[in-house]
């Protein structure tokens, strides 16, 4: 599986902006001591989230156990699909999360 079976998989799947991701998020990285910052914004002609998280010692493994924090956190039960890429400074996540009926959300994120 790779970015453009997630992309594929989330034609089927209402991934409109949701306020309630939006505030998960935001509770999330507001009261992470390993987080330096984070940008997050909703791209429209998409309809996806996008994060950026900026670690204040970044590895692999400890993006790893932040994003797999998160997803316990945010994602919907009844189905959730990542695909995962790495850079040497970066390691880069496309979540897709739903529930019955078809409604979910689509959060592209950046660890650095």
């Amino acid at each position: 599986m790779d970015r453009d079976d997630v992309l594929e998989l989330a034609k089927n799947i209402n991934h409109e902006y949701e306020t309630g991701i939006w505030s998960e998020i935001n509770s999330f990285f507001g009261y992470r001591e390993d987080v330096a910052g984070f940008d997050l914004v909703f791209n429209r002609d998409g309809d996806f989230f996008q994060l950026d998280v900026r670690m204040k010692s970044f590895s692999h493994h400890s993006a790893d156990d932040l994003f797999l924090a998160l997803v316990r956190f945010i994602e919907y039960k009844e189905a959730t699909f990542y695909v995962q890429e790495r850079t040497e400074n970066m390691t880069i996540f496309l979540m897709l999360s739903c529930m019955h009926g078809k409604k979910g959300f689509l959060l592209d994120l950046k660890f650095g």
